[in-house]
Parts: C-alpha cells; sequence; structure tokens
C-alpha cells in the first residue's frame, strides 16, 4: 500500500484534516488520532495496531494499493464529466429584465420575456432528446427570473412531465436577486421543485443598498433580508437549500466579519443556508466603470473573515464541492450544457454574454437545436501545460473557457487560494467536513458533492 499522490493534510494542535480530491473524501480526525494518521500516511506498510484505522484510511482513499492508477481514475471522470454523460443541464433565461440596477451587472436588461412559441420550443427539444441522458437539471437565470414566474411555472410543469413519462430525475435551481422571493413565492417554486436558490446580499445594508439598488434606486436590502428570515421561520423542514452569495468590493473588508456576525444571528448552524463569498468582477458592460478602483484581485484577502464566518456556524458548502474531481471546472466546458435565452439563441457563458464567441447557435421552433462553428471552439482551448500539477484533478488543466478564448490565457483556479487555505475554513464547520467515528458509531455518510451541479459560477 501507498499514500495517495492527491491527499492534502491541515492540522492543528486539536485535529488532523486529510482531504482526497480524487476520492473527494474530507476527513477530520480527533486529536488522539493525529499520530496515528500522521504514520500511516508516512508508512501505510507498517503493521499498525489500529486496523480499524488503516482499514477506515483506506475505504476513504487516502492509502491505495500500489498498482491502483489514480491519474486514470480522474482523467476518466473529468471525460465523462466534460462529455455527454451527465444530465442534460439547460440554463433557462425567461426574461431579460431586471428589477434591480446592480453596479457591477454586465447585462443591458432589454424588456425581452420568453413567449410560447420558445418555451413550446424548448419542451420539444426536451422531449426529443430526454433519452439520451441519466436525468434533466434545470438553472433559471436572468434578468431576474423571478420577473417572470408564470412562465417558470408553465414551462417547469411540461418538463417535469416529461422526464416523469420517461423515468428520468429532474432537478431546478435558480439563481436571484431575491427581492421578489417571498414565502408565497418560494412555496410555488418548491411546487414545481427548485430546490437549490442563489440570492446575493452584499453585505449590510450601507454597501449592499449602494450595490444593489432597485431600478427606481431605492434601497433592497431590507425586502431581501426579511424574505430570506421568512422563509427560514416558515420552512424549518423540507428538502432545499439556499446560498447567500456575496460579492465584494474593497469597501466591503472593514465589515466582512460584522456582517457575518449579523448573518449568523439569523442562518448559524441551519442546514438550509450557506455562504458563497467572491470578487466583484470585470465582465463587460458601462456601469462596472464606476467602481473599477473598489476591485480587488485576490480571493485571499477573505480569509481571516471566511474563517470567522465558518466559526460561527456559516458554512461554505459550494467551496467544499471544489475540492473533487472537476470541482473547480466550469459547466461551458461540458458538451451536455446550453444557455437558452427568451429568444431561443443559444450560449456558452452566462457572465459575457455579449461576447461574439458567446453566441453558438439557435433553437428553432420545431426544438431542434443548430449550433454554429463557434460551438466546437469551446472544446479546443488548450489546457495548463503543467500536467504534473497535484490539484489537475480540480479542473483538469482548464477552469474559464471564456477566459483562455477572450485572453489567450488558462488561469489557475487555485492561483488565489490554496487547497490548504480551503481546509483551514471547512475544517472548523461540521456542515463542511466529516467527522471521524469508530465503526460502532458510523451512521449514513454525509456529503455535499451533490453541490457541484448547483448554481455554476455561476461560481
Amino acid at each position: 500500500m501507498k499514500a495517495s499522490r492527491y491527499n492534502f493534510i491541515y492540522e492543528t494542535e486539536n485535529y488532523i484534516s486529510v482531504c482526497n480530491i480524487v476520492s473527494e473524501e474530507f476527513i477530520r480526525f480527533p486529536e488522539e488520532k493525529i499520530d496515528s494518521v500522521r504514520r500511516i500516511l508516512n508508512d501505510p506498510e507498517v503493521n499498525w495496531n489500529d486496523l480499524e484505522l488503516v482499514s477506515y484510511m483506506q475505504e476513504k482513499g487516502f492509502i491505495i494499493d500500489d498498482d491502483y492508477d489514480e491519474e486514470k481514475t480522474y482523467l476518466k471522470m473529468l471525460d465523462r464529466y466534460k462529455g455527454n454523460a451527465g444530465h442534460l443541464d439547460l440554463t433557462i433565461m425567461p426574461t431579460l429584465q431586471c428589477n434591480f440596477r446592480c453596479i457591477y451587472c454586465y447585462e443591458s436588461h432589454e424588456i425581452i420575456d420568453m413567449d410560447l412559441e420558445t418555451e413550446d420550443a424548448i419542451v420539444a427539444y426536451v422531449k426529443s432528446e430526454i433519452r439520451k441522458y441519466p436525468g434533466l437539471s434545470i438553472e433559471w437565470f436572468g434578468g431576474e427570473p423571478l420577473c417572470a414566474l408564470e412562465r417558470i411555472e408553465s414551462l417547469s410543469r411540461k418538463l417535469i412531465r416529461i422526464c416523469e413519462e420517461n423515468k428520468k430525475p429532474y432537478m431546478a435551481n435558480i439563481t436571484s436577486n431575491g427581492y421578489l422571493l417571498s414565502p408565497e413565492v418560494f412555496r410555488r417554486l418548491r411546487r414545481i421543485k427548485v430546490q437549490h436558490y442563489q440570492i446575493t446580499v452584499d453585505g449590510l445594508p450601507e454597501t449592499h443598498n449602494f450595490q444593489k439598488p432597485f431600478i427606481d434606486g431605492s434601497d433592497t436590502f431590507e425586502t431581501v433580508i426579511l424574505n430570506l428570515i421568512n422563509i427560514k421561520n416558515q420552512y424549518p423542514k423540507g428538502m432545499y437549500d439556499i446560498t447567500i452569495r456575496t460579492n465584494f468590493t474593497q469597501q466591503m473588508l472593514s465589515t466582512a466579519k460584522p456582517f457575518a456576525k449579523y448573518l449568523s444571528q439569523y442562518f448559524a448552524d441551519n442546514p438550509h443556508f450557506n455562504l458563497l463569498w467572491r470578487l466583484v468582477g470585470n465582465f463587460g458592460g458601462e456601469r462596472i466603470n464606476s467602481i473599477r478602483n473598489l476591485l480587488l484581485k485576490d480571493l485571499s484577502v477573505l480569509n481571516e473573515a471566511r474563517l470567522f464566518a465558518s466559526k460561527l456556524g456559516l458554512p461554505f458548502k459550494i467551496n467544499r464541492t471544489c475540492l473533487g474531481v472537476a470541482g473547480t471546472l466550469c459547466y461551458a466546458s461540458t458538451r451536455n450544457s446550453y444557455i437558452i435565452t427568451p429568444t431561443g439563441q443559444l450560449l456558452k457563458c452566462t457572465s459575457f454574454l455579449d461576447e461574439p464567441i458567446n453566441n453558438v447557435g439557435f433553437l428553432d421552433d420545431k426544438g431542434n437545436m443548430h449550433l454554429n462553428e463557434n460551438w466546437e471552439m469551446w472544446f479546443q482551448v488548450e489546457p495548463c501545460a503543467n500536467k504534473q500539477c497535484k490539484n489537475r484533478p480540480t479542473c483538469g488543466g482548464m477552469i474559464c473557457p471564456m477566459g483562455s478564448l477572450k485572453e489567450g490565457t488558462c488561469k489557475c483556479p487555485w492561483d488565489d487560494n490554496s487547497i490548504i487555505d480551503e481546509m483551514k475554513i471547512l475544517s472548523e464547520n461540521s456542515m463542511t467536513y466529516e467527522c471521524y467515528r469508530h465503526r460502532t458509531e458510523l451512521g449514513k455518510k454525509s456529503s455535499n458533492l451533490e453541490e457541484r451541479n448547483k448554481h455554476g459560477d455561476k461560481l
């Protein structure tokens, strides 16, 4: 036996955490196991007294057989993810309208809503293609998708029926600003199987209202927060999760910890709520010009505050899913992923909507998909040349095909933050790691890996 090449270890005086990005296991071992874990990883062949621990670590992929080919394993997993082996993944934009005017938004917010003809075309396409896939995954995006709630409901019911008739699983997510997400709207969305929500709250009231004003310039923070609190109170049970996303600018750094403390009053230790902290990016448009001097370049500036939030009981679940095969690989890299605009245009990336390379075809009124010459370019991007990189299973050598197509370079997803940096934060919240237990204590394994296909980036 030998230790896996793809183990990452973070140790304190109270525990040792081991993460394997090929087996996708993340275990925190208690203080009394630190020496044993370290010794077993250093020399798995020794006849250790703690055979149960050795067996456990072998199950988790931390130690492996001498002839086990880890590279072959993860490359096969990457090929399946990038090919057509996954669910049919459709990001549907029912409208380009939005009730907010966020200062960093790259969209033009034209008054264009999906009509019945495009809805029927999507239904016809799914009906003809669903048999080729193990299931259907829908992401509602916009504009603000809840400005077209009736269209979402109508289309969802038809797609759910198709999946039921074909005995295929159906799952749905939504990315929203949360302003219209009242408990009643939440109830309607749950009835059409929307289980995963990404809602943006950009810090405390002062910064959120500055960055995310209503279309008329008025404040939005209170309405969004009250919606989330009311959902938490009225729906304490059930299958759903809400990711509270925050897009950070320079002016928000000093209030990151107070913001985390504020959120912890309402959402700490609640399995339905988790955090995603990102930096505001420049994805084009005119509005971003007003805050160029406020843009941050390095995500690691948030690490101290993220650790603080994690210790308060606010988990970063999506960051946990990055620590696995294809964990940082963009949905645009896959052949089973399409974005459908209100007019039936087909795109690959939700960020650079107006880039010519992003237009990959259209859906006709019969539900036939017509792909143009841009489609194949998304899969011919030259990956990172460092094939010996220990992090490579998470990205396959490429995180963002649009960045490579636009800039001609491949940005490493771990440039700003290392895997160890993430482990340090994730190890402080019991919802983002698995705790080692003796076999007599083991219950069902909890896993956050299902988050991977949620929200995209959309990360």
